[in-house]
């Protein structure tokens, strides 16, 4: 979460990933599987849904892959340019795997969720009820399921995984205050506010209220895989380690 400089982005995230590559490539590895970011799409300050290698943005208008603006930021080009020599490297003998996760969350997890469970267990309203949004996320040992399922098929596929269904910033509030804080109230931030809010810090505006989904990937369950845990399941388990860790 603290400033890096950007050279170091692609200085792990690409160079050292493909340099892990070809030694594996020489080394007779027959299968690469590399966890990259949703960050890889380009994607704008609208709601957008993720289907496949495309975006379809709050306008409806579809953008093939090739045709989406580049990352935002160093992490997701560095990601992207990773994944990109990754599929020269690709042959019949060496399987490339790749995957985009969204937002991963579970037991330790940091950043905004822990904010999030923070402020839920202290006192006073939180104010996120009524956001009528859709955003994707995948609890840790649905990714790991994932994974494990692509090592035993060796499927050479790039896929954004989630778990299904999305929900939203209230939804997920309510969810955790469930475990963490019962009596918790969540209040609804009133509509003349959400201007000022977005206007003064538009990256928190856009976590906050827009929606980032991930629709299923259309072969999983027909190669027989499926969802270990629910959102439900997951998120209780974060917030059951959350309290465990802070009392």
């Amino acid at each position: 979460m603290e400033k890096t400089d950007e050279k170091l982005y692609f200085d792990v995230n690409r160079d050292l990933t493909l340099a892990l590559a070809k030694a594996s490539k020489a080394a007779g590895v027959k299968h690469f599987i590399f966890l990259s970011t949703i960050k890889v799409f380009g994607l704008d300050s609208s709601d957008n849904l993720i289907q496949g290698n495309l975006v379809l943005s709050s306008s409806a208008e579809a953008l093939a892959q090739a045709e989406l603006p580049p990352p935002t930021d160093a992490y997701g080009l560095s990601k992207l340019e990773a994944e990109l020599g990754l599929k020269k490297l690709e042959s019949e003998a060496f399987r490339i795997t790749i995957i985009r996760p969204p937002l991963i969350y579970g037991p330790g997890v940091k950043g905004n969720l822990q904010k999030l469970m923070q402020a839920i267990q202290g006192s006073g309203p939180l104010p996120l009820g009524g956001i009528d949004n859709r955003r994707s996320m995948i609890f840790v040992d649905n990714l790991i399921a994932l994974i494990d399922y692509l090592i035993k098929k060796r499927e050479s596929i790039t896929i954004t995984p989630s778990d299904q269904p999305a929900i939203s910033t209230s939804e997920l509030a309510h969810h955790l205050a469930n475990t963490i804080n019962p009596s918790k109230k969540i209040l609804s931030i009133p509509v003349f506010l959400r201007p000022i809010i977005k206007l003064l810090k538009p990256a928190f505006y856009s976590r906050l209220f827009r929606s980032l989904e991930v629709a299923p990937h259309p072969n999983l369950n027909e190669l027989g895989y499926t969802q270990p845990y629910t959102v439900e399941q997951g998120l209780k388990i974060m917030a059951e380690d959350f309290l465990k860790k802070t009392h």
